[in-house]
């Protein structure tokens, strides 16, 4: 039983890690299914994927100590970074053409100093 809690807690870890580093709207569909909803995944999908009473058994401790990471260290973080990374449309289209814009000045004044070189060899 003390195996049980120990593998569940490093598998909770290394999830929560996971999920640390996935991409924004993932990190967005997380913060939007519920706590119990995501308990009630975890349980069911480990019991029904390992199988029998080893599965019910891994099961259960992951799906309680996924619980309180997410509730009480988890959850803090994602919605930290969601709301770092959430831009209206507007700003990140405003964003991407004053990038385009430098990129293109920057090869307007490279095309020229190629430019000089060029003749300055002939």
């Amino acid at each position: 039983m003390i195996t049980a809690f120990v593998t569940a807690v490093f598998l909770t870890v290394a999830l929560a890690f996971s999920i640390r580093n996935m991409p924004i709207p993932i990190k967005k569909l997380v913060l939007m299914t519920p706590a119990w909803a995501q308990d009630v995944l975890l349980y069911l999908g480990y019991a029904n994927w390992i199988g029998g009473v080893t599965g019910h058994m891994l099961g259960a401790p992951l799906a309680v100590a996924w619980y309180f990471i997410y509730k009480y260290w988890l959850k803090a973080e994602l919605v930290a970074d969601v709301k770092a990374y959430d831009v209206s449309r507007k700003d990140l289209i405003k964003s991407a053409v004053s990038t385009v814009k430098g990129w293109l000045g920057q090869a307007g004044e490279v095309s020229l100093e190629i430019k000089d070189a060029c003749t300055a060899q002939s």
